[in-house]
């Protein structure tokens, strides 16, 4: 480690906070893994793209909640490195009104039209889709906690309290484990113990969050305070974060593109006359390689928002140069990280198929083409990995809490235009499944030598804050 960080102190400080980050990404991890070995007897092909794509749902509040949560980021390291702590508190409470705002949306539209949100990705899968809409209407209820609870997490972790939001993602993680066994095995309420273990686990990490924040907290939740508006700085927030938001968005869309352009696929596939379960092993094989991808990059993926908590603090204190050999030694340590995220995504591939192995039940043919499918899509991830392991820290920590929202931007909105319009090219002139899924995939190489050029001008190497006045 000493090869990585020359700083002892900054290597403590980015475990203190990368622990807590990773523990939050395993929670989503076992989520899928520990849901498809203990549900594995029941499983059927479209079991697993029905549930695979409802989490298509969750996907698009995660990054949308997400942008916000880094924008929180943004605002609440810097005012903290500043000692500002009454502009703290109202970053906060600002936060905690937008999301319950994007909470409620989204979970009107997950109980309201969930089949319809579904089919956009898998179109003509009935069975599938009825599958993820049973899965949908009660996992729609946790997105009300989870809201809050990531703007609770990124307000500990910026305040001094990141080793209890490292027991309460502990405690989420038990509890969520736990639910899963006794509604499987149990209780027998298949789907729905599913969703509703994921639903109660999240309703007590936002109470613990809450319970720990006015307890041990500096600056605690005052509700008077709170339903104060401060409109100077929204504007800010509005300012420094809706190119970010689009940015995250933009990222969103086109990420979810590919899972429109392979439901094309395998309609393209049917057409031609291929039996749909053969071609259904398309959609099949890619809901597999998602639990791989949430699995192998939650320890990468743990690095940008560590990044953006540490070095915005500096940036808010003028500690530039500091700023600058921090990033340094945090992209040497991504370095490490992405290595053992390669090797550990090709180890995966036979644990995920195995933990699935119910995965294609109606007739044997068709597991030997998802295995088939599995392995090759594996091989075109894991060639990515180490680009994706960069985008993650430059482009979502160091660069966005430097305020280079609007080049972020600019980039996730033109980039992932390539791959996907590869992507249709693919499936209208009938390539092969595979090269369709390997142009897919194109967009972290394509933008991973961009973001090192953007990060060495050192643009982002600024305080970007101003003081706000404190409504009365």
């Amino acid at each position: 480690m000493s090869l990585i960080f020359k700083d002892k102190g900054l290597r403590k400080q980015v475990f203190s906070l990368a622990i807590p980050f990773f523990l939050q990404e395993a929670i989503l991890v076992v989520t899928s893994f520990l849901t498809a070995l203990m549900f594995n007897p029941f499983q059927t092909q479209e079991v697993i793209t029905g549930v695979g794509t409802a989490g298509n749902v969750y996907f698009m509040f995660s990054i949308t909640v997400g942008a916000l949560v880094f924008i929180g980021n943004l605002f609440i390291s810097q005012h903290y490195g500043k000692g500002k702590y009454d502009d703290v508190e109202k970053d906060f409470y600002l936060s905690l009104k937008i999301v319950a705002v994007l909470s409620i949306i989204f979970f009107v539209l997950a109980m309201a039209i969930p089949s319809q949100l579904i089919s956009i990705f898998i179109p003509g899968q009935t069975e599938a889709i009825n599958f993820g809409t049973k899965y949908l209407r009660i996992f729609a209820i946790s997105l009300l906690f989870n809201g809050f609870s990531l703007i609770y997490y990124c307000f500990m972790k910026n305040t001094g309290l990141e080793r209890l939001a490292t027991i309460n993602s502990l405690i989420t993680l038990v509890v969520l484990a736990s639910l899963n066994g006794v509604f499987i095995f149990g209780v027998d309420m298949g789907l729905e113990g599913i969703a509703a273990s994921t639903v109660i686990a999240r309703g007590i990490e936002m109470i613990l969050n809450i319970v720990f924040v006015q307890m041990k907290g500096q600056i605690k939740f005052h509700f008077k305070n709170f339903i104060k508006w401060d409109s100077k700085l929204f504007k800010e927030f509005f300012k420094r974060g809706g190119p970010l938001t689009l940015a995250k968005l933009s990222w969103a869309t086109g990420f979810l593109m590919i899972s429109v352009v392979l439901g094309q696929l395998v309609a393209s596939q049917k057409a031609a006359g291929v039996p749909a379960n053969d071609a259904e092993a398309i959609s099949a094989a890619n809901a597999l390689l998602s639990n791989a991808i949430n699995i192998v990059m939650s320890v990468p993926n743990c690095v940008a928002p560590t990044v953006s908590v540490i070095v915005g603090r500096q940036l808010g204190a003028n500690k530039l140069e500091d700023a600058k050999s921090t990033s340094k030694q945090i992209l040497r340590f991504t370095t490490a990280l992405t290595i053992f995220a390669v090797v550990a995504m090709m180890l995966s591939y036979p644990i995920i198929f195995y933990t699935h192995s119910a995965v294609g039940n109606p007739g044997p043919g068709d597991s030997k083409l998802v295995a088939s499918y599995l392995l090759y899509f594996t091989i075109i991830v894991s060639c990515i990995t180490i680009p994706r392991g960069f985008n993650g820290p430059i482009e979502n920590g160091i660069l966005t809490v430097g305020g280079d929202n609007l080049y972020v931007s600019i980039l996730d909105a033109v980039v992932w235009t390539i791959p996907v319009g590869l992507g249709f090219i693919g499936v209208n002139c009938g390539w092969h499944p595979i090269a369709v899924f390997a142009c897919l995939q194109l967009e972290e190489v394509i933008k991973c030598p961009i973001n090192f050029w953007r990060y060495k001008t050192n643009k982002w190497v600024k305080n970007i804050v101003t003081p706000i006045k404190v409504v009365d």
